[in-house]
């Protein structure tokens, strides 16, 4: 009997485990940011409001702002480097990253790796069809400040 119990607290302990959302992050100068990957901003998209909230709170992302069913989390300080997720649900994801500090891209990564889904690209933008996803890659970069965003959209 006591076999039995371990072996059912095992496998739901596995379960658990990898039914969670692995996130890698980046890291700059103390702060630690979730790393978006083409593999999380859909994850992110597929999964539940609730579950991505969770998440999000897991990485101490602050929730700033809810309207109209876009949520959006936030970690970082304005005016130095700040990251922002939001999501709505009818079914598209939005990133924010700004770097005022080190003026450092993070979204070079994430191109590289659709680079041949790429059906479109121009002095700001990138298009990319993936997995079934419309991902769009904008990015900005000048004297004072590096701004990216990514909007995923389903197909």
């Amino acid at each position: 009997m006591k076999q039995i119990f371990l072996g059912l607290f095992f496998q739901l302990s596995i379960v658990f485990v990898y039914g969670q959302s692995k996130v890698d992050h980046i890291e700059f100068e103390g702060d630690t940011f979730i790393k978006i990957s083409s593999d999380v901003i859909i994850d992110f998209l597929d999964q539940s409001t609730e579950k991505w909230e969770t998440l999000m709170q897991e990485n101490d992302y602050q929730k700033k702002h809810e309207e109209g069913g876009l949520v959006i989390y936030s970690k970082g300080e304005r005016g130095k480097r700040f990251h922002a997720i939001g999501k709505n649900q009818n079914n598209m994801l939005t990133v924010d990253w700004y770097d005022y500090d080190d003026k450092v891209k993070t979204m070079d990564e994430l191109e590289k790796s659709m680079e041949n889904e790429s059906i479109k690209k121009d002095n700001k933008a990138s298009y990319y069809v993936h997995n079934g996803h419309f991902i769009v890659v904008e990015s900005l970069q000048d004297e004072k400040h590096v701004f990216e965003r990514v909007y995923v959209i389903k197909k």
